[in-house]
């Protein structure tokens, strides 16, 4: 579908703001991250861990911009790969930034199994949905718990080989997120 000019300019703010709240983001970590290093108030093993977290960051603007480099082409949608890879990361920064917070505040954490799995499981899940988000696919599936009125789409194995169907069909793409519990 066609966007007019409004369309474009809406979209064109939303990221403009992201943009310029991820450059926020990175200046409120960085900027009391040098304060703390050189008065020497972090430990050897926290600076390194907050640098990492940093370069992340950086490396998630990276993606972003990777990201949309996709889109700008005669059919203007981002890949889902990419978007799917941004999403993860996103994750994966925010979890480490949790796992760390946990460290700081409660000292050596335990690795819970239970709490890994779990953890796991949540990300695939987010994973699963950035692909689905990407493919639109609920626009083709947007009814719960059947699939346009069925459990398992008639759609499901449309593509060969069958393993591509879990990174390009939109029915096997939507029916894993909805299976992730």
């Amino acid at each position: 579908s066609e966007i007019g000019l409004e369309g474009f300019k809406r979209i064109f703010w939303w990221e403009y703001v992201h943009r310029l709240l991820a450059r926020t983001i990175g200046l409120v970590f960085l900027i009391p991250f040098l304060v703390f290093h050189f008065r020497n108030i972090l430990t050897t093993s926290l600076t390194w861990k907050l640098a990492g977290l940093f370069v992340l960051g950086g490396l998630q603007g990276a993606l972003g911009w990777y990201m949309v480099k996709s889109g700008l082409v005669s059919d203007p949608r981002v890949s889902h790969f990419r978007l799917t890879a941004h999403l993860g990361l996103a994750f994966l920064i925010f979890s480490m930034e949790f796992w760390l917070a946990l460290q700081v505040l409660k000292g050596d954490t335990k690795k819970n199994p239970f709490a890994l799995a779990v953890a796991g499981i949540v990300f695939l899940m987010a994973l699963s949905g950035g692909l689905v988000a990407g493919l639109r696919a609920g626009h083709a599936y947007n009814t719960f718990p059947l699939m346009n009125g069925k459990i398992f789409p008639e759609d499901l194995w449309l593509l060969e080989p069958w393993w591509g169907n879990f990174l390009w069909n939109v029915a096997t793409v939507q029916f894993v997120h909805r299976a992730i519990f």
